[in-house]
């Protein structure tokens, strides 16, 4: 199946946002309150990856279904795309911080981010590994998304059926928050958690099944789309600053950024493909898995040699976050290289592999 030059590039710019905020927020001195502001967008990044794995997924679906493969051989691709990558996380992340004491962890803790099972443990959610919180959603996601993906194209009223789920979703959040007397704090495990942030797969899945035969494809986007698109993305994009950034419904701000993004996406792959097309940045959202868990590592290491060296006595306060970020970029982008070159690819390698040896293992029994 051929891969998305605008797809990838999407991926980037989510990366980058997410790296960004980490800096912002994470490292040890104070950045221009600009910056603090632009920061507080850089999280959603998290929910415009989950934009681009709902076309992913909605895409591997469908040619599953076309060659009549089991759902098994599915499931087996995606999670041998995410785990090695991620166990080798596990591995470094436990290593790292009970070495240094920042935090010691119980064996079910482990257990619940070995099994995936994170996103409903709420002391494992997003401590064994920085950032595991949405690869749980993902996987989350994953054990739903073939029933779903099989109501979207088969039930005429799927689009009752996706807003009831929708709204089902967000009212369990907003129940277990408290009702009208609760409040979803930002990064709290209730933002975390799935029942919070699978709507925004919903969202980007509709939009899928709504564009069916042209999104994916390099027929341009209707003009009128266009328009809509762009007013969707100015509308939705300031209804999540709202809810987000200025803080007044968090439990609102992944959902609405997800529709804002998804009117994005009808605008990168035609009018605004030149921005998510060149060659570096397609390369970047290539990388964009590796460099979500290894910007955490460079970031960690980062903290710990600028107060040993006592890098604060030679760059000024006012300018180190613009010295200092490009260099964290450098490394993760470096390191990325290596994750994805030695782990990303022999890991999805050997899950095609072991798909097809049990498949010829299958027909010799048959035979």
């Amino acid at each position: 199946m051929a891969r998305l030059s605008w797809l990838d590039g999407m991926r980037a710019y989510a990366i980058l946002g997410v790296i960004f905020v980490h800096a912002v927020f994470g490292l040890n001195f104070q950045p221009p309150e600009v910056l603090e502001y632009a920061g507080r967008y850089g999280v959603y990044g998290v929910q415009l990856f989950f934009v681009i794995s709902s076309i992913a997924i909605y895409m591997t679906l469908a040619k599953q279904r076309r060659d009549a493969s089991p759902i098994s051989d599915w499931y087996g691709k995606r999670i041998f795309r995410i785990a090695p990558l991620y166990f080798l996380g596990i591995i470094v992340f436990v290593s790292l911080k009970t070495a240094f004491n920042v935090e010691q962890f119980q064996l079910y803790q482990i257990l619940a981010n070995i099994t995936f099972v994170h996103a409903f443990v709420p002391s494992a959610n997003n401590n064994v590994v920085p950032g595991g919180w949405s690869i749980g959603v993902e996987m989350a996601f994953y054990l739903i998304a073939p029933m779903l993906f099989m109501l979207l194209t088969t039930k005429k009223w799927w689009a009752w059926l996706w807003s009831a789920i929708g709204v089902a979703l967000l009212g369990v959040t907003w129940f277990v928050a408290g009702g009208l007397e609760g409040y979803v704090e930002n990064n709290s495990y209730l933002y975390f958690w799935p029942f919070t942030q699978i709507p925004v797969f919903l969202i980007a899945m509709a939009m899928m099944k709504w564009g069916d035969g042209w999104i994916l494809t390099s027929a341009p986007t209707p003009k009128h789309v266009f328009y809509v698109a762009l007013l969707g993305l100015g509308i939705f994009f300031l209804a999540g600053t709202v809810a987000g950034p200025l803080a007044k419904s968090h439990m609102m701000a992944p959902t609405l950024f997800g529709v804002a993004f998804c009117c994005l996406v009808l605008l990168a792959r035609d009018q605004w493909k030149a921005l998510f097309s060149a060659p570096f940045v397609v390369h970047i959202g290539r990388l964009s898995y590796s460099m979500y868990l290894v910007h955490f590592f460079v970031m960690f290491t980062f903290k710990d040699v600028f107060h040993i060296v006592d890098l604060a006595n030679f760059v000024p306060e006012k300018v180190r976050f613009f010295v200092f970020f490009p260099v964290i970029l450098l490394f993760t982008y470096g390191l990325s290289r290596i994750t994805y070159k030695w782990i990303e690819l022999p890991g999805m390698q050997l899950g095609v592999m072991l798909i097809d040896k049990a498949k010829r293992a299958e027909l010799s029994i048959k035979v």
